[in-house]
């Protein structure tokens, strides 16, 4: 499993910085760019398909101290216990999008859900493709949340 964590980091970042890519400034225009507020969205609303439909088919999620998940049904299965118990927020410190593939890194907060409490925070990464115009993550990452 370790292997092949490794060998899909490594294709990521091969892919990433083998384009001449350019560093863009993160907007929040909900489909346009990929953004994580779409995520954000379906998660807080607990809509499972909506969700799913985020994530490629063969999409992977590198959850931290968990075993990876990949494929949008066993991401859904796998993240859908955490509907309607926090919000996550996402506050993105990078995004590189070049064609159809963008690479996005920064702090995500977990808050208490339907309150303004922020009760941890953490690391995440995620790659987007663009597939039939539609921004879906390929690969996503976070860190353990660090209770504050």
């Amino acid at each position: 499993m370790k292997n092949i964590k490794l060998k899909l980091l490594i294709f990521i970042t091969i892919k990433v910085t083998s384009c001449t890519c350019i560093n863009k400034s993160f907007k929040n225009e909900k489909y346009m760019n990929p953004t994580m507020q779409i995520w954000t969205d379906a998660y807080h609303l607990g809509d499972a398909e909506k969700f799913k439909n985020i994530y490629t088919i063969n999409g992977v999620v590198f959850p931290p101290n968990k075993p990876t998940q990949q494929g949008n049904e066993k991401i859904l299965n796998f993240m859908k216990g955490g509907f309607g118990k926090v919000d996550v927020i996402f506050v993105p410190k990078e995004q590189i999008i070049k064609e159809n593939i963008a690479f996005e890194y920064g702090v995500f907060q977990d808050k208490d859900f339907g309150a303004d409490k922020i009760i941890a925070e953490g690391n995440y990464s995620v790659t987007w493709i663009l597939e039939n115009s539609v921004w879906k993550i390929q690969c996503h990452t976070w860190s353990m949340p660090v209770k504050l």
